[in-house]
Protein backbone atom coordinates (compact mmCIF):
# COMPACT_ATOMS: atom_id res chain seq x y z
CA UNK A 1 0.00 0.00 0.00
CA UNK A 2 2.47 2.62 1.22
CA UNK A 3 6.22 2.05 1.25
CA UNK A 4 8.67 4.70 2.41
CA UNK A 5 12.41 4.21 1.97
CA UNK A 6 15.28 6.39 3.18
CA UNK A 7 13.09 9.48 3.49
CA UNK A 8 14.70 12.75 4.57
CA UNK A 9 12.98 16.12 4.99
CA UNK A 10 14.87 19.39 5.32
CA UNK A 11 13.93 22.99 6.00
CA UNK A 12 16.96 24.89 4.81
CA UNK A 13 19.92 23.68 6.86
CA UNK A 14 17.64 21.96 9.38
CA UNK A 15 17.06 18.25 8.78
CA UNK A 16 13.69 17.43 10.35
CA UNK A 17 13.62 13.79 9.20
CA UNK A 18 16.69 11.64 8.59
CA UNK A 19 16.74 8.54 6.40
CA UNK A 20 13.60 6.83 7.71
CA UNK A 21 11.94 3.75 6.19
CA UNK A 22 8.55 2.25 7.04
CA UNK A 23 5.47 0.76 5.40
CA UNK A 24 1.72 0.45 5.78
CA UNK A 25 0.30 -2.82 4.49
CA UNK A 26 -3.18 -3.65 3.34
CA UNK A 27 -5.78 -3.43 6.11
CA UNK A 28 -3.33 -2.24 8.80
CA UNK A 29 -3.34 0.57 11.31
CA UNK A 30 0.26 1.71 11.72
CA UNK A 31 1.31 4.32 14.28
CA UNK A 32 4.26 6.67 14.27
CA UNK A 33 4.80 7.82 17.82
CA UNK A 34 7.13 10.32 19.41
CA UNK A 35 7.33 13.58 21.29
CA UNK A 36 6.62 17.03 19.90
CA UNK A 37 9.37 18.00 17.44
CA UNK A 38 10.32 14.40 16.63
CA UNK A 39 9.54 14.91 12.93
CA UNK A 40 6.14 13.22 12.78
CA UNK A 41 4.23 16.00 11.04
CA UNK A 42 7.13 16.67 8.66
CA UNK A 43 6.94 13.02 7.64
CA UNK A 44 3.25 13.31 6.81
CA UNK A 45 3.78 16.54 4.89
CA UNK A 46 6.37 14.79 2.72
CA UNK A 47 4.06 11.84 2.10
CA UNK A 48 1.15 14.02 1.04
CA UNK A 49 3.13 16.41 -1.16
CA UNK A 50 2.87 19.47 1.10
CA UNK A 51 6.68 19.56 1.24
CA UNK A 52 9.11 17.90 -1.15
CA UNK A 53 11.43 15.30 0.38
CA UNK A 54 15.13 16.11 0.35
CA UNK A 55 15.88 12.45 -0.31
CA UNK A 56 14.17 9.07 -0.47
CA UNK A 57 11.31 7.20 -2.06
CA UNK A 58 7.58 7.21 -1.29
CA UNK A 59 5.54 4.60 -3.13
CA UNK A 60 1.74 4.43 -3.06
CA UNK A 61 0.46 1.21 -4.66
CA UNK A 62 3.94 0.74 -6.17
CA UNK A 63 3.80 4.17 -7.83
CA UNK A 64 6.44 6.74 -6.90
CA UNK A 65 4.84 9.86 -5.43
CA UNK A 66 7.80 11.61 -3.77
CA UNK A 67 7.75 15.24 -4.88
CA UNK A 68 4.28 15.04 -6.50
CA UNK A 69 1.99 17.96 -5.64
CA UNK A 70 -0.55 17.50 -2.85
CA UNK A 71 -3.70 17.73 -5.00
CA UNK A 72 -2.42 14.94 -7.25
CA UNK A 73 -1.51 12.73 -4.29
CA UNK A 74 -5.02 13.26 -2.93
CA UNK A 75 -6.56 12.17 -6.23
CA UNK A 76 -4.49 8.99 -6.08
CA UNK A 77 -6.33 7.98 -2.91
CA UNK A 78 -4.33 9.41 0.01
CA UNK A 79 -6.38 11.49 2.41
CA UNK A 80 -5.05 13.30 5.49
CA UNK A 81 -6.68 14.74 8.58
CA UNK A 82 -4.21 17.51 9.44
CA UNK A 83 -3.04 18.58 12.86
CA UNK A 84 -5.35 21.35 14.04
CA UNK A 85 -8.25 19.87 11.98
CA UNK A 86 -8.11 22.43 9.14
CA UNK A 87 -11.88 22.63 8.65
CA UNK A 88 -13.54 25.55 6.83
CA UNK A 89 -14.83 27.52 9.79
CA UNK A 90 -17.19 29.78 7.80
CA UNK A 91 -18.80 26.90 5.93
CA UNK A 92 -21.55 24.73 7.37
CA UNK A 93 -20.95 21.15 8.46
CA UNK A 94 -22.61 19.88 5.27
CA UNK A 95 -20.55 22.22 3.07
CA UNK A 96 -17.37 20.94 4.73
CA UNK A 97 -18.37 17.35 4.05
CA UNK A 98 -19.29 18.18 0.46
CA UNK A 99 -15.85 19.74 -0.03
CA UNK A 100 -14.34 16.38 0.90
CA UNK A 101 -16.10 14.86 -2.13
CA UNK A 102 -15.19 17.76 -4.45
CA UNK A 103 -13.21 15.61 -6.91
CA UNK A 104 -15.71 12.73 -7.02
CA UNK A 105 -18.20 12.10 -9.82
CA UNK A 106 -19.84 8.94 -8.39
CA UNK A 107 -22.99 10.50 -6.97
CA UNK A 108 -24.34 7.24 -5.56
CA UNK A 109 -21.02 6.57 -3.82
CA UNK A 110 -20.93 10.11 -2.40
CA UNK A 111 -24.45 9.70 -1.02
CA UNK A 112 -23.54 6.33 0.49
CA UNK A 113 -20.38 7.72 2.10
CA UNK A 114 -22.25 10.71 3.49
CA UNK A 115 -24.72 8.36 5.17
CA UNK A 116 -21.80 6.37 6.55
CA UNK A 117 -20.11 9.49 7.96
CA UNK A 118 -23.33 10.66 9.62
CA UNK A 119 -23.81 7.18 11.04
CA UNK A 120 -20.28 7.27 12.49
CA UNK A 121 -20.75 10.82 13.80
CA UNK A 122 -24.48 11.41 14.51
CA UNK A 123 -23.71 14.83 16.01
CA UNK A 124 -22.64 16.06 12.57
CA UNK A 125 -26.12 15.32 11.28
CA UNK A 126 -27.60 17.26 14.16
CA UNK A 127 -25.27 20.20 13.46
CA UNK A 128 -25.43 19.99 9.65
CA UNK A 129 -26.50 23.64 9.20
CA UNK A 130 -24.08 25.06 11.77
CA UNK A 131 -20.89 26.81 10.76
CA UNK A 132 -17.77 24.69 11.31
CA UNK A 133 -16.28 27.37 13.55
CA UNK A 134 -19.20 27.15 15.98
CA UNK A 135 -18.54 23.47 16.78
CA UNK A 136 -16.66 22.26 19.86
CA UNK A 137 -13.10 21.00 19.44
CA UNK A 138 -14.24 17.38 19.49
CA UNK A 139 -16.98 18.04 16.94
CA UNK A 140 -14.49 19.83 14.68
CA UNK A 141 -12.21 16.79 14.83
CA UNK A 142 -15.14 14.55 13.91
CA UNK A 143 -15.88 16.88 11.00
CA UNK A 144 -12.25 16.75 9.85
CA UNK A 145 -12.30 12.94 9.89
CA UNK A 146 -15.68 12.89 8.16
CA UNK A 147 -14.47 15.24 5.43
CA UNK A 148 -11.45 13.00 4.82
CA UNK A 149 -13.72 9.97 4.59
CA UNK A 150 -15.81 11.75 1.95
CA UNK A 151 -12.79 11.54 -0.34
CA UNK A 152 -13.24 7.73 -0.36
CA UNK A 153 -9.59 7.30 0.66
CA UNK A 154 -7.58 4.23 -0.24
CA UNK A 155 -5.33 5.13 2.70
CA UNK A 156 -6.08 7.55 5.56
CA UNK A 157 -3.45 9.61 7.39
CA UNK A 158 -4.21 11.15 10.79
CA UNK A 159 -1.97 13.81 12.30
CA UNK A 160 -2.37 14.12 16.11
CA UNK A 161 -6.13 13.41 16.28
CA UNK A 162 -6.14 13.60 20.10
CA UNK A 163 -4.51 17.05 20.29
CA UNK A 164 -6.35 19.45 22.59
CA UNK A 165 -9.34 17.19 23.18
CA UNK A 166 -10.91 15.96 26.41
CA UNK A 167 -10.13 12.31 27.29
CA UNK A 168 -13.71 11.15 26.71
CA UNK A 169 -13.77 12.74 23.25
CA UNK A 170 -10.37 11.24 22.40
CA UNK A 171 -11.70 7.81 23.32
CA UNK A 172 -14.65 8.27 20.96
CA UNK A 173 -12.42 9.42 18.11
CA UNK A 174 -10.14 6.42 18.50
CA UNK A 175 -13.11 4.05 18.56
CA UNK A 176 -14.19 5.50 15.22
CA UNK A 177 -10.65 5.09 13.85
CA UNK A 178 -10.83 1.39 14.68
CA UNK A 179 -14.30 1.12 13.17
CA UNK A 180 -13.25 2.78 9.89
CA UNK A 181 -10.39 0.31 9.57
CA UNK A 182 -12.52 -2.68 10.53
CA UNK A 183 -15.58 -1.90 8.41
CA UNK A 184 -13.89 -0.80 5.19
CA UNK A 185 -10.42 -2.29 5.61
CA UNK A 186 -9.04 1.21 5.06
CA UNK A 187 -5.31 1.26 5.92
CA UNK A 188 -4.52 4.01 8.40
CA UNK A 189 -1.26 5.78 9.26
CA UNK A 190 -1.67 7.36 12.67
CA UNK A 191 0.78 9.99 13.91
CA UNK A 192 0.24 10.62 17.60
CA UNK A 193 1.82 11.89 20.83
CA UNK A 194 -0.59 9.84 22.94
CA UNK A 195 1.60 6.77 22.77
CA UNK A 196 -0.59 4.42 24.76
CA UNK A 197 -3.72 5.07 22.71
CA UNK A 198 -1.84 4.93 19.41
CA UNK A 199 -0.30 1.57 20.21
CA UNK A 200 -3.59 0.25 21.60
CA UNK A 201 -5.40 0.76 18.29
CA UNK A 202 -2.58 -0.01 15.83
CA UNK A 203 -1.13 -3.26 14.52
CA UNK A 204 2.44 -2.03 14.27
CA UNK A 205 4.35 1.01 15.44
CA UNK A 206 7.45 3.07 14.76
CA UNK A 207 9.11 5.27 17.37
CA UNK A 208 10.45 8.51 15.92
CA UNK A 209 12.99 10.51 17.90
CA UNK A 210 14.74 13.67 16.64
CA UNK A 211 13.94 12.74 13.06
CA UNK A 212 15.08 9.11 13.21
CA UNK A 213 13.24 5.83 13.74
CA UNK A 214 14.78 4.26 16.82
CA UNK A 215 12.36 1.34 17.31
CA UNK A 216 9.78 -0.58 15.31
CA UNK A 217 7.71 -3.64 16.16
CA UNK A 218 4.22 -5.00 16.69
CA UNK A 219 2.31 -2.50 18.79
CA UNK A 220 1.67 -4.96 21.61
CA UNK A 221 5.40 -5.61 21.89
CA UNK A 222 6.21 -1.89 21.86
CA UNK A 223 3.76 -1.38 24.73
CA UNK A 224 5.90 -3.69 26.85
CA UNK A 225 9.23 -2.31 25.60
CA UNK A 226 11.25 -0.85 28.48
CA UNK A 227 12.45 2.17 26.48
CA UNK A 228 8.91 3.03 25.36
CA UNK A 229 7.52 2.58 28.85
CA UNK A 230 10.11 4.83 30.46
CA UNK A 231 10.23 7.54 27.79
CA UNK A 232 6.57 7.75 26.77
CA UNK A 233 4.35 5.94 29.26
CA UNK A 234 5.83 7.16 32.52
CA UNK A 235 6.61 3.66 33.77
CA UNK A 236 9.59 3.49 36.07
CA UNK A 237 12.00 0.59 35.74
Amino acid sequence: MLKVQHLSVSYGAIKAVRDISFEVRKGEIVSIIGNNGAGKSSTLKALTGIVAPAEGSVKLFDEEIAGIKAHKVSRMGMSMVPEGRGIYTRMTVMENLEMGAFNRTDKAGVKRDLEKVLDLFPVLGERRRQKGGSLSGGEQQMLAVGRAMMQAPKILLLDEPSLGLAPQVVESIFEVIKEINKEDGTPILLVEQNVYLALEVSNRGYVLETGEIILSDDSKILLTNETVQKAYLGVEG
